[in-house]
């Protein structure tokens, strides 16, 4: 029986990140040595049974911008490298995937209770095979309706990738109804 190295306590994946916060807005850049080692995609590629051979590392952009009752968020994460095409593939070769969420929000108070309504838009690249729409559109409305207790509405529609690229070209869209306590 061969020996194998004792890898347990071994640091394969780590990263760096920089952030400037003004209080105003802020901005983030990160870089992570292995991005697929991230849990979206690594149930991903348990689930097919797969495991990515070479690290595969990534980057993340970040900002935000608060205007008083008004904001503005924003990310992107890309990978570095292409996937092995038995792996994780795109068009017949090996994907490259990519994630993108912008988010508006405003607060205001109405019937004396505070509120905050947002809308929101994220897409993917390359990321079909990772069970991600390629469009995500959504508006959401969240009450305080008294401390600790929050209600609120939420419609989203994903949109698949069109059956050219291998998916359905399908919308699913989800109205869901929140109520949050927090103690």
């Amino acid at each position: 029986m061969e020996d194998k190295p004792d890898t347990e306590d071994v640091l394969s994946v780590y990263g760096l990140s920089l952030d400037m916060d003004t209080g105003l807005g802020g901005l983030g850049v990160d870089y992570v040595t292995d991005l697929s080692e991230s849990m979206g995609v690594l149930q991903t590629l348990q689930d097919s049974t797969l495991t990515p051979l070479d690290e595969h590392p990534g980057i993340s952009v970040n900002g935000y911008l608060n205007l008083g009752p008004a904001g503005f968020i924003a990310e992107a994460v890309h990978f570095l490298d292409d996937f092995d095409p038995t792996i994780l593939s795109w068009d017949s070769d090996g994907a490259q995937p990519s994630a993108y969420h912008v988010e508006a929000f405003y607060g205001m108070t109405l019937s004396e209770r505070p509120w905050v309504f947002s809308a929101a838009m994220g897409g993917t690249r390359e990321a079909l095979a990772l069970g991600l729409p390629e469009q995500r559109l959504s508006a959401a409305a969240i009450c305080t309706v008294s401390d600790g207790f929050e209600s609120g509405l939420e419609y989203l529609v994903a949109t698949d990738y069109d059956e050219a690229d291998g998916g359905t070209g399908a919308d699913s869209q989800v109205f869901s109804f929140l109520i949050r306590a927090s103690f």
